[in-house]
């Protein structure tokens, strides 16, 4: 039987690709011929093409992943917590590139809750083909037991070094030293934490960074003079020293 247009999944609010469980990882897509929605949320211009819309509902309070690949260029995608054409609705998350393959690396969110995820353009082009990978964020907290660099194993407990999105704890009697550009959920330094600048590095905390009484946090490099940067999600508490 033929399915009428207006009735195909993802093609709107109203009929929306429901995920029910993550990791989702679904390939093929393609937003061409789907409805145009207007928003005024998010970026606007990134909404402007065909979209896709999908929906997911966690059962309980969660952090996620989102990423797109194989699509065209000036692709968006859009977190929303009702369907972006709603003006009441607030947009959660956005990220959109001229280039191709947007991704949003975490976001929160709350169980119970219902998210629309859309995928759009800014036409030109007026669609996209993507494939889409959703990934639920396990948050592990790795300490740190020696002195050495993040990028060795030898520094975590465990034998562990943290991964995208784990909480980190420096250990009062540890010296960190960022070898690499890690993104952490959290990250509290009690010890001392300094960079390698052999190249350049950043330090992304999604979170809050808090230094606590005795720990020490530095940009200044122990080794190198390439650009050393702190990308700070949440809030900076500093009841030890940084510089």
């Amino acid at each position: 039987s033929v399915v009428p247009s207006y009735s195909q999944t993802g093609r709107s609010c109203a009929t929306p690709e429901v995920i029910s469980v993550l990791p989702f990882v679904q390939t093929g897509y393609n937003t061409a011929g789907f409805n145009n929605i207007t928003s005024p949320h998010c970026n606007s211009s990134y909404i402007g093409g065909d979209d896709y819309v999908f929906t997911y509902t966690p059962s309980s309070n969660e952090s996620i992943s989102i990423s797109l690949t194989n699509t065209a260029t000036w692709v968006g995608i859009h977190v929303t917590n009702g369907c972006p054409s709603n003006v009441c609705v607030s947009c959660l998350a956005f990220q959109g590139t001229s280039a191709a393959n947007p991704s949003i690396p975490f976001h929160s969110l709350s169980g119970g809750d219902t998210y629309f995820i859309t995928v759009s353009t800014f036409p030109s082009p007026q669609s996209t083909t993507f494939d889409i990978n959703i990934q639920k964020i396990v948050n592990v907290c790795r300490t740190s037991v020696a002195s050495g660099l993040w990028s060795s194993p030898a520094t975590w407990a465990g034998g562990v070094v943290p991964a995208f999105g784990d909480t980190v704890i420096i250990g009062a009697a540890d010296s960190v030293i960022v070898d690499v550009s890690p993104t952490v959920a959290r990250l509290e330094v009690n010890g001392r934490l300094r960079f390698n600048a052999a190249a350049a590095r950043n330090l992304t905390s999604l979170g809050d960074v808090v230094v606590n009484t005795g720990g020490f946090m530095s940009t200044v490099p122990v080794t190198g003079t390439s650009l050393r940067r702190f990308f700070i999600g949440g809030n900076l508490i500093i009841d030890g020293t940084a510089d």
